[in-house]
């Protein structure tokens, strides 16, 4: 009896953990800040009854809460965390898609590191024919090749993560792939095609409550306006997401948003808004991108390398090893 009991609350526990791991995305964007302390300790439960992937499951969402937020030593820390469990317990297809969501949010810090991590779960997910991973992975690799001004290849990667998210109805992830290809047309100064992207966008994510992705793609038709010299309904726009950003604690957003109105006054010559943009815009930089955060981040990451170099060492003895057992 006494075994039942203990192995029934065990269930219980793994279910309960589990399911707050499996909150929905749209409601993990809309309530990130309140999220944090729900996922460490749902990471605490899922580490007292030794239940692995619950553990990791935890860090991930948690890692992507800080992400949100705009604090990125906490969203590295937390993501090397998953991926070191994941690793541990085998788990590939989380693996994959860890990796991959690393390599996208460390596109503003280390390109170098974002595609390295990105092309590390890529190469998993492929070879283990993991679809679900794939569907952010194609559409973020896409942005690590637009970054390093191969248009051709980022346009490929968009595309082929539409396609692949269409045949699933993937109606979260659609809109990203359709804003992606919109913003390589807009560079390419296409802004017909690039608006009709992003307004079908915009009309997905109202009809989906996406507050997040509602803000974004605001910003996304600032930026068209803006790039079109129409100042006015830039601002228009660019102010429309600083309002959703700064309800729902979008930094990253309110980081953007705030340095394209600045130059929006200042293309029209309006010299006192756009220095009062600019030091908002400031503001968040240096909230974001201080120096000490900086340098705990290179911390961490150098802690994981030198991990990843010690396995990698272990793993070849241990093949030497067996090597010399056969002989």
């Amino acid at each position: 009896l006494f075994l039942f009991f203990a192995c029934n609350s065990f269930a219980q526990t793994q279910k309960s953990i589990d399911s707050i791991n499996q909150v929905p995305y749209l409601e993990l964007l809309q309530n990130h800040l309140k999220l944090q302390e729900v996922f460490k300790e749902n990471a605490q439960n899922a580490q007292k009854i030794n239940y692995k992937f619950g553990e990791a499951e935890s860090y991930s969402k948690l890692s992507l809460t800080y992400y949100y937020s705009g604090d990125f030593e906490k969203n590295l820390k937390y993501s090397l965390q998953a991926i070191t469990l994941f690793e541990k317990i085998h788990n590939n297809e989380a693996l994959a898609k860890e990796y991959g969501e690393l390599g996208y949010r460390m596109k503003d810090r280390n390109l170098n590191k974002a595609i390295f991590y990105m092309q590390k779960g890529m190469q998993i997910a492929e070879a283990n024919h993991f679809e679900e991973p794939l569907l952010s992975i194609y559409n973020n690799y896409g942005i690590l090749k637009k970054r390093i001004n191969q248009s051709d290849s980022a346009l490929f990667f968009f595309q082929k993560g539409l396609i692949l998210k269409e045949s699933r109805n993937d109606s979260i992830g659609i809109p990203y792939s359709l804003n992606y290809i919109g913003e390589l047309f807009l560079t390419q100064r296409k802004f017909k095609e690039a608006k009709n992207l992003f307004d079908r966008a915009l009309r997905i994510r109202i009809n989906l409550k996406d507050q997040y992705g509602i803000a974004e793609n605001y910003s996304y038709l600032g930026d068209l306006f803006l790039a079109e010299k129409n100042y006015e309904e830039s601002i228009k726009n660019y102010n429309q997401s600083l309002a959703l950003s700064r309800k729902f604690g979008f930094n990253t957003l309110l980081l953007h948003n705030y340095k394209m109105i600045s130059q929006c006054y200042e293309f029209s010559n309006n010299a006192p808004l756009a220095l009062a943009n600019y030091k908002k815009h400031t503001f968040y930089k240096d909230s974001i991108f201080n120096l000490e955060t900086n340098a705990k981040i290179a911390e961490l990451e150098v802690k994981f390398d030198t991990n990843e170099k010690e396995k990698r060492i272990i793993q070849k003895e241990s093949e030497i090893q067996q090597s010399q057992n056969k002989l």
